[in-house]
């Protein structure tokens, strides 16, 4: 491939509760899935660019669950059990320009706000993608919550050099039509909203929140509409943890070892990079 034409790799990861144990109301600081994190980050994320996370609550165990050659930058929150959103980036590149995204946390305490920044080449010092993480408020009884943090995200996008490819990840908790007893899907009207300013959702027709009792599509990630995307988006497959897929061991030991979400990526490339 060409020094022109560069492949860029985007991930997102709800790890559930990390640094408290992955318990909503555990205690923070005690974290004892490190090595479980660490090896299947290893094994199953290693070649990601860039990473967004979500449901952070400790960033001080991080580095132990991330290659060696990562940083990371988020927010400042004064509420102890705020989740945040934290970007994770390898270091032949630069983040820069980060900020909360005005207008996309609904209650201070409960909701996240989106977190965004500029992703640049160390070497050629040229800007290679806006980066925004999300996670959206939760509960099917939310959508219009959500619409909220949709449209502040399509406004602060206005104001964006557009010339630079633009990547939004996270857990958008987009609850099917059945559930919400909507219209539409949550995920038809984010993308009607987000298409306004010329971005569109990666397909994925995969489960991402996987859990004994309940199964839905949460996690996206969308794109500048002229992104070089070198194929569909993948979704982690729980059968490669352990064996026996409608095994309830199976999905019982991810939830406790790893998390409740699977984690996506994508790629594509960025000319003259």
């Amino acid at each position: 491939m060409s020094s022109s034409n560069k492949k860029i790799i985007v991930s997102s990861f709800n790890i559930r509760c990390f640094g408290a144990d992955g318990v909503y109301d555990g205690k923070i600081g005690q974290e004892g899935r490190i090595s479980f994190l660490n090896q299947f980050i290893k094994n199953q994320l290693s070649e990601v660019d860039v990473l967004i996370l979500q449901e952070i609550l400790d960033t001080s165990f991080l580095k132990e669950i991330l290659p060696p050659d990562f940083s990371f930058k988020t927010y400042e929150h004064d509420f102890k059990r705020h989740m945040k959103i934290v970007i994770c980036y390898r270091n032949t590149y630069d983040f820069t320009k980060t900020q909360i995204v005005e207008n996309t946390a609904i209650n201070y305490k409960t909701s996240r706000p989106a977190f965004y920044g500029l992703l640049i080449n160390k070497i050629s010092k040229k800007p290679v993608s806006h980066i925004i993480g999300v996670h959206l408020k939760s509960g099917i009884h939310h959508t219009d919550n959500r619409l909220k943090q949709v449209r502040a995200i399509k406004d602060f996008i206005t104001n964006l050099d557009l010339s630079i490819p633009v990547v939004i990840g996270g857990d958008f908790n987009s609850h099917s039509k059945t559930a919400t007893k909507r219209d539409n899907n949550d995920m038809a009207y984010f993308e009607e909203i987000l298409s306004l300013v010329n971005l569109k959702r990666v397909k994925n027709s995969n489960f991402t929140y996987y859990t004994l009792w309940e199964r839905e599509c949460l996690d996206h990630i969308l794109v500048s509409k002229d992104a070089l995307l070198d194929d569909s988006l993948w979704t982690y497959n729980i059968e490669e943890h352990s064996p026996g897929f409608d095994s309830p061991y199976s999905i019982k030991t991810y939830y406790a070892e790893i998390s409740d979400h699977l984690p996506i990526k994508i790629s594509f490339k960025v000319k003259n990079n």
